[in-house]
């Protein structure tokens, strides 16, 4: 509900990049189960249809996260990434727990930055009124990834797309002057 895909939809109409997402590999792994039993096709389906299996997902995705100290869905994904030889955007980095969990596999391993995408509304007052994390593993982790971030969206629900432009010529802006000039070149 941050507008994480979002952003990445509209980033891509200004750079070549490429989406990926640690949950892709979750829906992959509980598709035909949530078929078979729930009749929800995880990778088209309604927002409700999801909600009403999200906790099977959260449950199955925790399991494997903790059996492995965090890295299950990261080395699934990193088989499909490794070499990694063009820009890509993982979508969905929501957890750092672990020691080398997915904030820390992004920015130590795969030298990439964290973005974290916030969506809020304008309540009566003008006050900004964001939407709750849908589990309490992502509540948990939310302050820890935004403190982590090397760049913060901060953007309010916006029906009409055009008008967020503006928060993507303000990355592209920051990641051509300060995330480029973060970058070794070698020589």
């Amino acid at each position: 509900g941050s507008g994480k895909d979002l952003f990445f939809s509209l980033l891509s109409q200004h750079i070549q990049i490429e989406r990926y997402a640690l949950a892709d590999e979750l829906k992959l792994d509980m598709r035909e189960e949530l078929m078979r039993n729930h009749d929800v096709d995880i990778f088209d389906c309604t927002k409700e249809e999801k909600d009403s299996v999200r906790h099977l997902l959260v449950s199955y995705g925790s399991e494997k996260r903790k059996n492995t100290n965090g890295r299950y869905w990261i080395d699934k994904l990193n088989e499909k990434l490794l070499p990694i030889t063009k820009d890509i955007c993982v979508t969905d980095i929501r957890y750092a727990n672990f020691n080398n969990d997915e904030a820390n596999w992004l920015k130590d391993e795969l030298g990439g930055m964290l973005v974290w995408v916030d969506q809020y509304n304008i309540d009566p007052f003008g006050g900004k009124i964001y939407n709750s994390a849908p589990n309490g593993e992502e509540a948990e982790n939310g302050p820890k990834l935004r403190e982590r971030a090397d760049y913060i969206v901060d953007w309010p629900y916006e029906s009409n797309k055009e008008n967020l432009n503006i928060y993507i010529d303000n990355f592209l802006e920051w990641l051509n002057t300060e995330w480029r000039e973060r970058i070794p070149i070698n020589s």
